[in-house]
């Protein structure tokens, strides 16, 4: 019996030795080749280091580094410059063609009222015979329109609308500027046809060259089509009234309504 417990008491001073050995080469950084098990080494090995790839304890959520983050915010950088500007023509598009529809509607209801008071537009007096735009304006369309304002500027009678927009009368021709409170007066005096300014015409009862002016006999404020043809492309491509670069832009708003109010893909201007 003594010699059995005198064993084990050996064997069990051997085994701390080895531990205390094994932590005194972890402190020094030293290497333990043949000084203790590889079992003890792996497991000082696994306590005291860590692979990122490791599964990280439940509960707890591994970051991003400082590089990822900056390449994603790179990523997202790049792809809003491509699509920011894209995005906001579109938009300006859709207001466009809001507004467009919104006036060619509201401005021939107006008509419709008025003639219930003043009788058939067809009899009414000529526009020419007015002092000013606007007095033909104020006597027929005013009271029933709504407006911000209705202003004489030189020869033209300015109409502001609540939704930004306005309109610019001069006799039988009616400009309208989708986004005139985004312009400066001085762009609104140099308006360009088919892109700041779309171009209506009114004459009811022309008393000459009936052929030409078919689109406005007995119509309301309509799209400038005189002379038109009826095709698509005497709208985009005749020389002096075409809707596109170079070509007057007078007829951009007969073909947006060809369109049935919507701008085309392939419109030449940017709104």
């Amino acid at each position: 019996m003594a010699l059995g417990s005198k064993c084990s008491k050996d064997i069990g001073l051997r085994r701390r030795a080895d531990a205390l050995l094994a932590m005194t080469c972890i402190e020094d950084k030293c290497e333990r080749s043949g000084l203790y098990s590889n079992s003890v080494s792996n497991a000082v090995d696994s306590e005291f280091t860590f692979s990122p790839r490791e599964k990280v304890p439940e509960g707890r959520m591994r970051g991003f580094t400082l590089a990822e983050v900056l390449i994603t915010l790179g990523i997202i950088g790049v792809v809003a410059a491509l699509a920011i500007p894209t995005l906001i023509s579109n938009n300006n598009k859709r207001v466009v063609e809001t507004r467009l529809a919104k006036f060619y509607s509201s401005i021939n209801q107006s008509l419709e009222l008025s003639e219930v008071e003043n009788g058939p537009k067809e009899k009414w007096s000529a526009m020419s015979s007015f002092e000013h735009p606007c007095d033909w304006y104020n006597k027929y369309l005013a009271d029933y329109s709504k407006t911000i304002e209705i202003k004489p500027d030189d020869e033209k009678c300015l109409i502001s609308y609540p939704d930004g927009s306005l309109l610019s009368l001069t006799t039988n021709h009616f400009h309208f500027i989708p986004k005139a409170k985004d312009l400066k007066a001085k762009d609104i005096d140099n308006s360009i046809l088919g892109k700041t300014s779309l171009l209506f015409f009114y004459d009811p009862a022309p008393t000459s060259n009936l052929t030409l002016s078919k689109w406005t006999i007995n119509k309301g404020i309509e799209p400038y089509k005189f002379r038109w043809d009826g095709t698509e492309d005497y709208l985009r491509n005749d020389s002096e009234y075409g809707c596109s670069e170079g070509k007057g832009g007078v007829y951009c708003t007969a073909l947006i309504q060809y369109y049935g109010w919507k701008i085309p893909d392939d419109y030449p201007f940017k709104f």
